[in-house]
């Protein structure tokens, strides 16, 4: 496969990704948010899976947890997207989107781990805020959430 195709592929991924987002919060349907993240799941299989879609997967992962039918769901649902937000930044360590979800992702998990690990992972919520809001200072998404973890 030529780069040029592979990124082409990768782009109409992420748009179809996008669709069915907008759609799942235009509707704010559970079973529109769970069409998402089946859809990334099965986009994401392979290895090599591109960055843009694992950040968004991990999106996917967080919007589902809000209709967790119970605490161990959600964070089994969390811990899967903040593992996603992850593997987004190794992916691509330039996708400034990657490293906000792995705060989002990490903020949403203190809710799910002990006291010594919700201290310890405030530092990883800043730092990857600040790491995204350095990749792209005019992404008004990652500069509302580093100053919302300040």
């Amino acid at each position: 496969m030529t780069d040029q195709f592979q990124k082409q592929t990768e782009l109409a991924m992420a748009a179809r990704a996008d669709d069915l987002w907008q759609a799942a919060e235009a509707s704010r349907l559970p079973e529109a948010y769970t069409e998402v993240l089946m859809y990334l799941k099965a986009e994401t299989q392979a290895d090599g899976a591109p960055a843009s879609l694992k950040w968004r997967l991990a999106r996917a992962y967080k919007d589902c947890a809000k209709f967790a039918e119970t605490q161990q769901e959600k964070k089994v649902l969390i811990m899967q997207g903040l593992e996603q937000a992850r593997s987004a930044t190794a992916a691509d360590p330039s996708d400034f989107k990657g490293f906000l979800w792995t705060g989002i992702m990490l903020g949403q998990s203190a809710d799910h781990v002990g006291l010594r690990d919700k201290v310890g992972s405030a530092f990883g919520i800043r730092d990857a805020f600040k790491k995204a809001t350095e990749l792209n200072p005019l992404d008004a998404e990652s500069e509302h959430c580093l100053g919302q973890w300040c």
